[in-house]
C-alpha cells in the first residue's frame, strides 16, 4: 500500500489540531495561551517531512519564504513583534506549547510518565490532577511523525536524508528556487 508521506503529516497536524482544540476548550480559563504570548517560542530543526511539507503549503498558500526576514537573534526568528509570521504553516511542536501533555521522563535511571505545561497555565490551581482525557500524549504523536518522516526519507530519490537528520526552520528563509527540488510518486515539492 503507497502512502503520501506528506498528506499523512498533514493528516496528523489536523488530528494535533483538533485535540489542542479539545484541551483548549476542556481546561478553560486554565489555558492563558493567547496572540502574542511567546514564551515557547524558539528556533527549532525539524524532520525533512515537516520541512517540505510547511514549505510546500506555504508556497501554495503564496507566501514565499525566502522574503521573510528572519531575525537571528530573536529566541524564534519568525517572530515579528510577538507574533509568529508562519502562524499558520508552524510545525507541530509549536502547536502543542503550553497544554497539558503527557511524555515520557528518561531523565533519572527509571523512566517515568510526567506532565508538563507552560507555567502560565493553570496557575489559578495549587495542585491540578489530570486524567489520561485532559492531556496530549507527546509520544503517541513523536512515534507517528517519526513513522511519517521514515516513509517520507525512503521516498526522497536521492537518499540524503536519514532517520536521524533535522533541518533548522530558518532554512524555509533561505531556500531558493530549485535549491531544495525532491520529485517522486505521488507528492513533488519544489523550492520557493
Amino acid at each position: 500500500m503507497n502512502t503520501d508521506p506528506l498528506k499523512d503529516y498533514m493528516n496528523l497536524r489536523q488530528w494535533v489540531d483538533g485535540e489542542a482544540n479539545r484541551l483548549v476548550t476542556m481546561h478553560g480559563g486554565n489555558i492563558t495561551c493567547h496572540r502574542g504570548c511567546d514564551g515557547c517560542c524558539v528556533n527549532l530543526t525539524v524532520f525533512p517531512v515537516e520541512f517540505f511539507a510547511i514549505m510546500s503549503e506555504m508556497k501554495r498558500a503564496g507566501v514565499h519564504a525566502e522574503k521573510i526576514s528572519f531575525d537571528e537573534i530573536a529566541p524564534c526568528g519568525f517572530l515579528h513583534e510577538r507574533i509568529c509570521r508562519i502562524y499558520p504553516y508552524r510545525p507541530i511542536i509549536c502547536r502543542t506549547h503550553g497544554l497539558p501533555i503527557l511524555f515520557i521522563d528518561d531523565s533519572s535511571d527509571e523512566p517515568r510518565w510526567d506532565v508538563s505545561y507552560c507555567e502560565l497555565n493553570f496557575s489559578a490551581s495549587d495542585e491540578t490532577e489530570f486524567t489520561g482525557d485532559m492531556l496530549l500524549d507527546v509520544e503517541r504523536i513523536n512515534a507517528e511523525l517519526n513513522r511519517i518522516n521514515r516513509d517520507f526519507i525512503v521516498s526522497v530519490p536521492d537518499k540524503k536524508y536519514q532517520s536521524h537528520t533535522r533541518i533548522p526552520l530558518r532554512e524555509l528563509c533561505s531556500a531558493k528556487k530549485g535549491s531544495l527540488r525532491l520529485l517522486n510518486g505521488p507528492h513533488k515539492i519544489e523550492g520557493p
